[in-house]
């Protein structure tokens, strides 16, 4: 039997009827290949972070070999059951490149614990597959199996998760309500600001979920009750969240300098905020149901 991964020449001695020689035949090399390639290191080419519906994110796989595709073969994700892959380019390489489209519901979050992307296996069929120069498709024998499991778990070395932390997030966060408003400094009057003040501070309780960690929240407003916020007057007092902010209250403290070159004299003023989760998923809180008008004008 012909051993695999092995040079092979065939020779050949040649005589006549009456024992002749001519001259010895030799052949060209060839190589005995009955090993199909095998996957060795899945990175991401987008960047660790977090990453919502409709981001699209590159991974590549390096293999042992020069492999070559036919038709567009996937890779099944952890990210959801039918979350896939699809083959980029790269053909004729050790190195393939893959594309997936993040879709709504998709996650690597479970039980408010953060997760990240792996790839679970290539999906491929008679029409859609990879294979090395002898024609042994990846991680097979010279057959086509229609699921090749990645040849090592989640989270160890070589896997997508070792080497590119990637986070998919597609739930926007909780709905809120964003608490007290009030002057401070001075002389206090509920619902007004007046020349006496030197702040007004804004309340805004935060969720308890770990997809906020690095996320934002921004102080909004409307003049008179009117249903569109100003969202950038105050966007100098953006906020970052950290770990020790969930399931607690921020309080947004804007001074008397800021408050008084962006609010109308006798403007009645509803504040909100919106929060920003770290992949981008945004919430609009419901105004305040305090309202503060500015009367600092004699």
């Amino acid at each position: 039997d012909l051993i695999d991964d092995t040079i092979y020449y065939i020779s050949a001695d040649v005589t006549d009827l009456v024992g002749n020689a001519a001259t010895t035949v030799n052949s060209s090399f060839f190589t005995v290949d009955y090993t199909g390639p095998t996957i060795v290191n899945i990175k991401g080419i987008s960047e660790a972070n977090s990453y919502k519906a409709d981001d699209i994110i590159t991974i590549a796989l390096r293999f042992s070999e020069t492999v070559y595709v036919t038709g567009s073969p996937s890779l099944n994700l952890n990210s959801d059951s039918n979350a896939t892959a699809t083959y980029d380019s790269g053909s004729e390489s050790t190195i393939l490149l893959f594309k997936y489209t993040v879709t709504s519901g998709d996650s690597t979050i479970s039980n408010n614990t953060i997760g990240y992307l792996d790839v679970d296996s290539i999906n491929y069929d008679s029409t859609n597959y990879i294979e090395d120069v002898a024609n042994n498709k990846v991680g097979q024998t010279q057959t086509v199996d229609e699921n090749y499991a990645i040849p090592f778990n989640s989270g160890t070395e070589n896997s997508l998760s070792y080497n590119t932390e990637i986070v998919i997030d597609t739930t926007a966060p909780s709905d809120f309500d964003v608490g007290t408003v009030e002057a401070k400094g001075g002389i206090y009057d509920a619902g007004y600001y007046n020349s006496s003040n030197t702040s007004v501070n804004i309340h805004v309780p935060i969720d308890d979920d770990v997809s906020l960690i690095d996320g934002t929240i921004r102080l909004i407003f409307s003049t008179n009750n009117q249903n569109t916020y100003d969202t950038t007057s105050f966007s100098s007092y953006d906020y970052t969240i950290v770990t020790g902010n969930l399931g607690n209250v921020y309080t947004f403290s804007v001074n008397e300098v800021d408050f008084e070159s962006n609010i109308d004299e006798s403007a009645e003023i509803h504040f909100s905020a919106i929060i920003t989760d770290k992949a981008g998923n945004q919430t609009t809180g419901s105004a305040s149901s305090d309202t503060i008008i500015r009367d600092d004008i004699p």
